[in-house]
């Protein structure tokens, strides 16, 4: 193989893939970024795209790729004996049929695999922030912008996940294979939902609606309130020539009366994605641990926000 050939990657190799019906595949997760500084990202949590290889696997064959590497021929889910009962005869989706396989006949818990590409997914997006608020500086706002990518994971026997690649521009065409459609309509519905290209009445951007009070039916000004406990204490309202408790006292920076201009206008955005996100899942903020990695005041403040909300209505946790 030639190295400096443009167009050669090479990825790590796995020795024992976990493989089904004796082919290898790899899994499709849809996920969504509406923000970057503050960074919020959503997973499509209804459903995954399930690929298996043309042929069974057979490792490091250079003359057929299809037995180890998922190509564009690839056979879908209802053509695997082990996948159909629960695709076609119990009318599951994708997503459902491979818990079910790997629950009853492998006898493990599924749980542990989202579990970890979450984890993959979320530290991939923490390690890339900067690069990314660096880009959108060259832009006149950094709000009213989403992208959509899918990423894509294998698995070996002991339910080990590893991130193959992220595309940046996943094709949700069904031509090929029509019954994809149950898959890709409602991941672009759930975009639209959660970006607010269905949401109605539209609001193109909070900071040139000339008024609120045609919007307080979706959002109100005190929707942003949270901890009042703490906010309502007085230590939280003093200030002075060199500080104010919204800097001095512990929490007291989430309250209302603490918050930028320019975070209320990215909550206000947070808050109706919350309520509108269909089938995606938020994965950050998340309200569970603290993030690892915090590469802005602006995500400190919406992660303790989103804590405050989670406080008050367990809707909010994740």
């Amino acid at each position: 193989m030639n190295l400096e050939q443009v167009g050669t990657f090479v990825q790590e190799y796995i020795q024992n893939p976990l493989l089904i019906d004796g082919k290898k595949f790899d899994i499709g997760l849809y996920v969504t970024a509406t923000s970057i500084n503050p960074l919020r990202v959503y997973v499509y949590d209804n459903d995954v795209l399930l690929r298996f290889c043309h042929q069974p696997y057979y490792p490091f064959n250079v003359t057929n790729l299809d037995t180890y590497v998922v190509g564009n021929l690839y056979t879908p889910i209802w053509d695997m004996p082990s996948l159909k009962p629960y695709f076609i005869d119990l009318n599951m989706n994708t997503k459902q049929s491979f818990n079910g396989y790997i629950r009853n006949v492998l006898g493990k818990d599924p749980a542990t695999i989202w579990s970890q590409m979450e984890e993959s997914i979320k530290t991939i997006f923490y390690t890339k922030q900067d690069q990314m608020i660096k880009y959108t500086e060259m832009f006149p706002s950094g709000r009213n912008f989403f992208e959509m990518v899918r990423f894509d994971f294998t698995l070996d026997e002991d339910l080990n996940v590893f991130l193959m690649e992220a595309n940046m521009s996943p094709n949700l065409a069904s031509a090929k294979f029509p019954p994809n459609r149950l898959i890709y309509e409602p991941v672009i519905y759930s975009l639209f939902s959660l970006t607010g290209l269905v949401r109605i009445p539209q609001i193109p951007n909070w900071a040139t609606i000339p008024s609120n009070t045609e919007w307080d039916m979706l959002l109100l000004e005190k929707d942003l309130s949270v901890l009042s406990d703490v906010c309502s204490n007085p230590d939280c309202h003093f200030r002075n020539e060199t500080s104010s408790g919204c800097e001095t006292v512990d929490h007291c920076d989430v309250c209302y009366h603490c918050l930028s201009e320019q975070l209320r206008l990215s909550l206000k955005d947070a808050y109706l994605e919350e309520h509108s996100k269909w089938h995606n899942k938020r994965l950050i903020p998340s309200t569970s641990v603290e993030a690892e990695v915090v590469a802005s005041v602006n995500d400190y403040l919406q992660e303790k926000w989103f804590i405050g909300k989670c406080l008050q209505d367990s809707r909010w946790c994740n």
